[in-house]
């Protein structure tokens, strides 16, 4: 946990930069378009906020509040006056049933413990609430372009059976980065603009199953 901490620690001061490319907008855009028709006018948390950089669109939206491991990353959410605090997902500082969504992406398939994590996250959530949770999909181009360069970060690739069986009570899901063979080909001025609408189109047809990062919705029933 505290080499994760350290990690994201220093990559805080150049994660927004990062961030900005037009692989990364398109990602967080399809998250964020989709996670809009669940949060209007709802109190709301996102698990592993980072810098804040889709928690931002979201609080124009509703009660929005975060956490994040990374205490530097935080720094940098505060300053886009964000409601913040630090935490780790394993121990949410919420009591029972206080949000009406819990979501997360990016993280969970950064977690080891990613049960005890759901497990947390349904917690905070009210009953009848909804989970809005992106794990990677090991059958994806993602994973095969990733397979040769792994970081220094633990990931987890989890098949749609496994995150049924982590999650329970899915409702609906959503495929992103179908097609996508490398993230540099969303920024060539033609190719990049092609991609992108074949992505967005996509996302939400039966070809779904073959995105790198699966979203599922999970309708919480935890008592």
């Amino acid at each position: 946990m505290k080499k994760v901490k350290n990690y994201y620690d220093e990559f805080s001061s150049y994660y927004d930069e990062n961030r900005s490319n037009r692989y990364f907008t398109l990602i967080n855009s399809l998250e964020k378009e989709y996670l809009d028709s669940f949060i209007e006018n709802k109190k709301v948390l996102e698990v592993g906020c980072g810098t804040g950089i889709i928690l931002k669109e979201v609080a124009g939206k509703c009660c929005a509040f975060g956490i994040d491991l990374s205490k530097d990353m935080l720094v940098k959410a505060k300053e886009k006056n964000l409601k913040v605090s630090q935490a780790t997902a394993l121990s949410l500082p919420f009591k029972d049933e206080t949000f009406d969504v819990t979501y997360s992406f990016k993280v969970l398939p950064h977690i080891k413990e990613v049960q005890t994590a759901v497990n947390e996250m349904k917690r905070v959530t009210k009953k009848g609430g909804l989970l809005v949770l992106e794990f990677y999909n090991p059958t994806s181009i993602k994973n095969l372009v990733n397979y040769f360069k792994r970081g220094e970060v633990f990931t987890r690739y989890d098949s749609f059976q496994e995150i049924k069986a982590i999650t329970g009570n899915i409702k609906e899901f959503r495929g992103i980065r179908i097609i996508t063979l490398s993230a540099f080909l969303i920024d060539l001025p033609v190719i990049g603009k092609i991609i992108s609408t074949l992505e967005r189109r996509l996302s939400n047809t039966f070809l779904n199953t073959l995105g790198g990062y699966f979203i599922v919705v999970v309708e919480n029933q935890a008592k």
